[in-house]
């Protein structure tokens, strides 16, 4: 069993080398031997307070920097970071690789390999920061590494000690990514979508990608507003047709015409990047 007390930590921006504490302990020590010289070395009081005013400002602008760069974020062991899960508007993230997620991963999660840093970051730019982010990995170090960046990014972090190593010990619940037949989509049921007279919108996404799911209710609003055919590839049960995309990460979206392919983009996007194309 796993029965830490929850910690704080203070996270270092990854280009910056002093903590906010360690900035502003080091900030106060310069602070009084610099106003001490500055008392010493004037002749009126004029003089002094000009100079005590010049000094405090510099060390109120390199205050703030210091500040700015630094956030913090709080680990929970497994049975408070349970509870948190129930909390309504949380986003669980799991940052293990795409095999490990499959494997088994917290029910909700979303998944973002912390591992292929362009990855991680194009997955966490989609995540809501008005909301706090549950953070997990196998064993505690990744999501640890992860939170020190979403913090500094400005998001509310907790990480999970030990990761799903200690949520398998403590016998919670774990989902899988089991094949699904339902979410599976043939070449020739595709092609029949395509080739029909008319628009027809191919979506290439998962339910655990950030940005796959910051994008549905802008496609739904689409396909509805627009009544064009709409073709959901989940991507896990369906890796071939997604290889043939032409694309590496999701989401991925194509718009044929009549058949042929007219438009396609990687990525989140503004409505009327695709809606142009409807005419």
């Amino acid at each position: 069993m796993y029965d830490w007390e929850d910690r704080t930590h203070v996270s270092r921006d990854p280009n910056s080398t002093q903590g906010r504490e360690e900035g502003h302990g080091q900030m106060n020590k310069w602070l009084v031997k610099l106003v001490y010289i500055t008392i010493k070395s004037s002749n009126t009081m004029k003089l002094k307070v000009f100079k005590i005013g010049i000094v405090l400002g510099i060390l109120a602008f390199f205050s703030l920097n210091i500040t700015a760069q630094t956030a913090a974020y709080t680990d929970y062991d497994v049975g408070r970071f349970s509870k948190m899960m129930g909390q309504p508007n949380v986003q669980i993230l799991d940052v293990r690789t795409a095999a490990e997620f499959n494997s088994g991963h917290l029910a909700g999660a979303m998944q973002a390999d912390w591992t292929r840093q362009k990855e991680f970051e194009l997955r966490a730019s989609s995540l809501d920061k008005s909301k706090p982010i549950l953070v997990y990995c196998q064993a505690g170090g990744r999501s640890a590494a992860a939170s020190n960046y979403l913090a500094t990014k400005g998001f509310k972090v907790t990480n999970m000690i030990g990761g799903m190593n200690a949520w398998s010990q403590a016998s919670l619940p774990i989902e899988g990514a089991k094949n699904d037949p339902k979410n599976v989509v043939t070449k020739a049921q595709m092609k029949a979508q395509i080739n029909q007279k008319g628009y027809c919108l191919v979506d290439y996404g998962a339910t655990w990608c950030p940005p796959c799911r910051k994008m549905k209710p802008v496609v739904a609003d689409i396909v509805k507003k627009n009544k064009i055919r709409f073709l959901y590839i989940d991507v896990p049960n369906n890796q071939a047709l997604f290889n043939e995309s032409g694309y590496d990460a999701m989401p991925v979206f194509k718009l044929y015409k009549d058949g042929k392919e007219i438009w396609s983009h990687q990525g989140t996007f503004e409505s009327k990047e695709l809606t142009q194309h409807l005419k």
